[in-house]
């Protein structure tokens, strides 16, 4: 263990140019994880591992650091093909000392559920291919739910998303139809019933339909004042106008960069939001929008899209990422500099684009983003950046990238 730690901490400076600083408080963080589960570097470097470290009391109150620390482990292990290096004598290394009885692994078969654990399962009414596990750290129990996928999921609310349930969804307790819901049968009647007859007139005659002039415009009905005279009804643009065709969303492309699967795709920003939180195994998110640069323009594909929040740094400004695995991109805070910015790491010397400008959240920045044109940076009156209501997204779409190919 004490080799993957120095390789791991060597591995953030070398290859993500991390600043000392950070890559040490990482590589400390999973010494720390490791002499309290005891688990083997393959084991960290998953995704149930990265969800149980995220849910724990200890990572809420540290500011996200231990789930950001699994989450650079898990990149070291996907990334990183050479020899492990030989730790030197160094404290940050030989500190990796565990339990005789946190050494044992489990048994390579089928997870065995306990009594406490099948209880969980018929209280949640879980189906026959989903498990239950409960896991003691020292911090408390974390309690985790794995799908047929292998997805982990730690809160009520993250199982009945999955499971298509409402929020308010009650054990043995069918699903009751809004209370102004009606059948498919009598709702169908009510359609038909809507359509309106041609009327006819006192002589039993029918009335003559609305004629259309040679535009395609539907001449206005005809409306009685109280005098008996014939008043005209205003003409309306939205119904005489034809609609206008929508253009197809782009189809999905699924992308492989050095081995590995991505899929870009452009949503709703709705389902975007639901897809990132599903991705992170998370109820909902904090999230903003990013757009309104010229599509033409240096850096727009770059800079345009969802960015969801990773984590609180040390300072109290939020830090956000782009939901694009294949390209990151990061929008920050530097404080030495008083400057919002985008750049594709926290210690990365170049900025996409950047704002001087110290308010506590990037969308309530006020002064002009300006953008990197290849030369410099320049104003760009258009771009904005904008918060989303989780709850009530835009109706735009935007494009996202994920790891593992097509989307589940």
């Amino acid at each position: 263990m004490p080799n993957y730690i120095c390789t791991f901490h060597r591995w953030m400076e070398r290859v993500q140019l991390r600043a000392e600083k950070t890559a040490r408080s990482y590589a400390r963080t999973l010494v720390n994880l490791f002499q309290e589960d005891g688990k083997a570097p393959e084991v960290m470097a998953t995704e149930e591992y990265f969800t149980l470290t995220k849910a724990s009391i200890k990572n809420k109150t540290g500011n996200g650091q231990r789930s950001a620390s699994v989450r650079a482990f898990i990149e070291f292990m996907e990334n990183h093909k050479g020899p492990l290096e030989e730790a030197p004598d160094d404290k940050l290394y030989q500190a990796c000392k565990v339990s005789a009885e946190k050494r044992k692994r489990p048994d390579d078969g089928k997870h065995v559920e306990g009594e406490k654990e099948k209880k969980l399962r018929r209280t949640l009414e879980l189906p026959d291919d989903w498990s239950v596990r409960i896991l003691s750290r020292t911090s408390g129990e974390t309690v985790l739910a794995v799908s047929p996928e292998g997805k982990s999921y730690s809160t009520r609310e993250d199982i009945f998303e999955r499971l298509g349930r409402p929020a308010d969804w009650t054990p043995g307790v069918a699903a009751k139809p809004a209370a102004n819901s009606k059948p498919a049968a009598a709702t169908a009647q009510s359609a038909q019933k809507a359509a309106p007859a041609a009327k006819s007139d006192s002589a039993g005659k029918p009335a003559p339909a609305a004629k259309s002039d040679s535009a395609g415009k539907t001449a206005p009905t005809a409306k009685s004042d109280s005098a008996g005279k014939i008043a005209p009804t205003a003409k309306s643009d939205a119904a005489v106008k034809p609609v206008a065709k929508s253009d197809p969303a782009p189809a999905a492309v699924q992308v492989t960069v050095a081995g590995e699967d991505f899929l870009r795709q452009t949503l709703p920003v709705a389902d975007a939001l639901k897809l990132v939180a599903s991705r992170k195994g998370v109820a909902k998110l904090e999230a903003l929008l990013v757009d309104g640069r010229d599509a033409s323009a240096m850096l727009t594909q770059r800079l345009h899209g969802l960015y969801t929040l990773v984590n609180q740094q040390e300072s109290e400004w939020p830090l956000f990422e782009k939901a694009d695995d294949e390209k990151r991109t990061l929008l920050s805070f530097n404080k030495e500099k008083g400057t919002w910015r985008f750049s594709a790491s926290l210690d990365a010397k170049g900025d996409f684009a950047k704002a001087k400008d110290q308010a506590a959240t990037p969308w309530e920045v006020k002064k002009t983003w300006r953008v990197f044109n290849g030369k410099s940076h320049e104003s760009d009156e258009a771009f904005k950046v904008t918060h989303l209501d989780f709850h009530r997204p835009p109706s735009s779409s935007v494009e996202v990238c994920l790891k593992g190919g097509i989307a589940g």
